[in-house]
């Protein structure tokens, strides 16, 4: 059943705007992967990207493989300079990506519109137009065809920026912690109600 009982003409945005959290961290992730991908096999080293990472403080997870959180992702995009310098000339092609979406970045993922964003928009879609990929991901198909449409509509990302929310899980498991083996199927209701009794 639908979620929503809105009128067919209603745009998805206006229900769940664009995510700039999520849509930074599948960027910049998908880019990550590929990239260190390509390196291993051109350098015959394992993870060359995320060893990179590792010797400059740029801290990954890796419970579902390695990945870069919100503050890893905005430190790799501030060390461009040094990744530039280690990367393989053949891949240089990447880094010019994440410059133009870092430049992308802070001229339309925050609270202020720069003036120059559909250039900057249009030099992202360059560069990654260039790496000659295509790796299917939605965040990074959003970005390229739809994240024009949502600022022309709703301005920029900041105000909708979903980090706030975010956060409440890391508060939330130490609760979940206490009830998850709770040998009872109303354990979620319980900890829930414990959690809500604390935050009143």
């Amino acid at each position: 059943m639908p979620l929503t009982n809105l009128p067919d003409s209603t745009m998805i945005w206006d229900i769940t705007p664009l995510a700039e959290l999520h849509l930074r961290l599948g960027l910049v992730n998908s880019l990550a992967t590929e990239l260190n991908d390509r390196w291993s096999k051109y350098s015959g080293t394992e993870d060359p990207f995320w060893k990179f990472c590792d010797e400059n403080n740029i801290k990954k997870i890796t419970y579902r493989g390695n990945a870069l959180e919100g503050p890893g992702t905005l430190k790799l995009l501030s060390k461009l300079d040094l990744l530039e310098s280690k990367v393989p000339r053949r891949f240089i092609g990447f880094v010019v990506t994440f410059r133009a979406f870092n430049t992308l970045y802070f001229s339309c993922f925050q609270m202020e519109l720069s003036k120059d964003w559909k250039m900057d928009l249009e030099n992202f879609k360059t560069a990654f137009k260039n790496l000659n990929w295509k790796p299917g991901s939605t965040k990074i198909h959003i970005i390229i065809d739809h994240l024009s449409q949502f600022i022309e509509g709703k301005g920029p990302l900041g105000p909708y920026n979903e980090q706030a929310s975010e956060a409440v899980h890391a508060d939330w498991v130490p609760t979940w912690d206490c009830y998850k083996k709770y040998p009872h199927e109303d354990n979620l209701l319980r900890a829930v109600l414990r959690y809500n009794y604390r935050h009143e």
